[in-house]
């Protein structure tokens, strides 16, 4: 969790595309060769290792969602302080899977931002920088369209 706050957080952030953000977060945490150390099965389709062969596709599936979560309690926990830090863990958050399935398996923690009442923000207490994030999270999971 420590290296994922550390890029997110890091200095260089601030002067990039959010895409160029989650491409560098996406590839260093969901690449399984990085967490796992065993053989690829002779078709690359599949890992070997002490819990019996693992189809790569479910690999990667936890391995998105392992990060998802991790980025979801950063946010939840107000650890990424900075309006440009949590404007990015949102894009990441929409991001995961985005080109494999239709939407995010985080869209519906993100649309919970935007509930009024018993939503993950205090309805009452918003500043401008909160503004901003739930017109950003609204413009991503709407598509751009603003209304």
């Amino acid at each position: 969790m420590r290296e994922l706050y550390d890029l997110i957080t890091g200095k260089n952030v601030d002067h990039q595309t959010f895409e160029s953000v989650s491409a560098i977060i996406q590839k260093r945490f969901t690449n399984a060769g990085n967490w796992f150390q065993g053989k690829r099965g002779m078709d690359s389709s599949h890992i070997t290792g002490r819990l019996g062969t693992i189809p790569l596709i479910l690999v990667a599936m936890l391995l998105y969602l392992s990060v998802g979560s991790a980025l979801a309690l950063l946010l939840l926990q107000n650890d990424l302080a900075l309006p440009f830090h949590r404007l990015a863990g949102i894009y990441v958050l929409y991001d995961i899977r985005r080109k494999e399935q239709a939407e995010s398996p985080f869209f519906l923690f993100l649309a919970r931002f935007l509930e009024p009442f018993g939503g993950l923000l205090p309805a009452n207490s918003s500043t401008p920088a909160q503004m901003v994030e739930l017109k950003f999270i609204h413009l991503l999971l709407s598509n751009g369209d603003p209304d």
